[in-house]
């Protein structure tokens, strides 16, 4: 960030050496002093209009690095400002920008492969995989289980203009609105250049095959715009601005976009683990709202690049538990169960040698939370025989404090022998 605020003050700092000379020259003309010339105006024009330029796109990765990947409306990008009400769901404030949320939860099962609510999500299971129902699911392993799934949506924009709501038209769009907005044209007028410009477009120029992105090291932006300057009886006309950024963004935007793919689509991914190439670092910002966060993503390039988004607090999945040891038997009336830390206790009022005692208790969440394990009811304690009644449930949860997944156990009772 400290990198940026130095390129924007340099900027800032030759815009206004820039239009100091320009001011200083016609008024030397209007002396008398010195002969005005149309290619010396229109140079400056241009040195004027391509400083706007490069200004704006500066700010325009910024702000979109800020917010989540996207411009809102009212400060010249193209999504619609959000209502407050939407705050905790869509965005989130942080130092006055609103971070867009691009880690939603699952919303839909997906067939038989997926499921998004207890006691079935993720799937059946999980995390064995069988060929059956879940052959769906790539173990990536022999051992036939896996922690790839369905464990959220990644709502990062699409790169390309092709889609309506791409960042490259976010860019384009932000970049053109603020660039006429820098140029003050009140500056050249006092000065006897009368200047009618129309509406600016802006193109972003960006790798867009794999050969041309692994070669990528700058981006460029293009801006057309016509402009007719006038002075002492002389018309000139301007079309055509460039500015040039020494940013690789197509490999930036390729690295987030698998990064959060692979947070989405592996419960036991680890967002902030340190990326191999040293590329970037990620950092977490945990319960910014609620239990929600916030994904830091620091490029480490020539220009420094940060990109910062919300994630949504998901839910664990709990590892599934072999119901055969519990539910094959038959316990006595009195059966109490109990969690300590990562295990399912069994206190049996008659003890069996051949019945368990414990049983070890796993899970994983999404987001990287503490796991808290716990029963329902409370106390489980079952203290009559079954009979030929239904077998009393009993409710293993694995929570995170607000999300939590379960699985059901069938309990049978009967007297102790006498």
């Amino acid at each position: 960030m400290n990198a940026q605020i130095t390129l924007f003050a340099l900027i800032g700092v030759l815009f206004i050496i820039g239009i100091g000379v320009f001011v200083w020259q016609l008024s030397k003309i209007q002396q008398g002093q010195l002969q005005a010339s149309p290619n010396t105006i229109s140079t400056t024009v241009r040195e004027y209009v391509t400083a706007c330029l490069d200004i704006a796109a500066a700010n325009a990765l910024e702000l979109l690095g800020a917010q989540g990947g996207v411009i809102y409306q009212s400060q010249g990008g193209i999504t619609p400002d959000p209502s407050p009400v939407s705050f905790g769901k869509d965005y989130v404030v942080v130092e006055d920008k609103k971070v867009a949320y691009l880690i939603y939860p699952p919303q839909e099962d997906i067939g038989e492969l997926f499921s998004v609510s207890p006691p079935f999500y993720p799937w059946e299971g999980f995390p064995s995989v069988d060929s059956g129902v879940n052959s769906g699911v790539d173990s990536g392993v022999d051992s036939g289980v896996s922690t790839k799934g369905y464990f959220g949506i990644n709502a990062l924009a699409p790169l390309y203009n092709t889609s309506p709501n791409s960042i490259q038209r976010q860019l384009e769009t932000f970049v053109a609105k603020n660039t006429q907005e820098c140029a003050d044209w009140k500056q050249f007028e006092s000065q006897g250049v009368e200047i009618i410009s129309g509406e600016p477009r802006a193109e972003m120029l960006i790798a867009d095959t794999v050969e041309e992105l692994g070669k990528e090291e700058t981006i460029s932006f293009t801006l057309r715009w016509q402009i007719e300057i006038r002075s002492i009886g002389n018309v000139a006309n301007l079309d055509t601005f460039a500015a040039n950024v020494a940013l690789p963004f197509g490999k930036i935007y390729y690295a987030i976009r698998e990064l959060i793919d692979r947070e989405v689509q592996d419960v036991n991914f680890t967002i902030n683990s340190v990326h191999p190439t040293g590329a970037y670092a990620v950092f977490v910002k945990n319960n910014v709202v609620n239990n929600d966060d916030i994904i830091m993503v620091q490029f480490n390039l020539k220009q420094k690049f940060d990109f910062q988004f919300a994630r949504h607090n998901r839910m664990p999945a709990l590892f599934h538990i072999p119901k055969e040891p519990i539910e094959s038997r038959v316990w006595h009336a009195g059966v109490r169960f109990a969690t300590t830390q990562n295990a399912l206790v069994i206190s049996d009022p008659c003890p069996d040698s051949n019945a368990p005692a414990s049983v070890l208790l796993e899970g994983l969440d999404p987001d990287e939370d503490g796991l808290i394990y716990a029963l329902q009811p409370v106390p489980a304690v079952f203290s009559e025989p079954s009979g030929v009644r239904p077998p009393f449930e009993l409710r293993v949860i694995a929570s995170d404090g607000e999300q939590l997944d379960y699985q059901s156990l069938r309990i049978k009772t009967t007297g102790c022998p006498e």
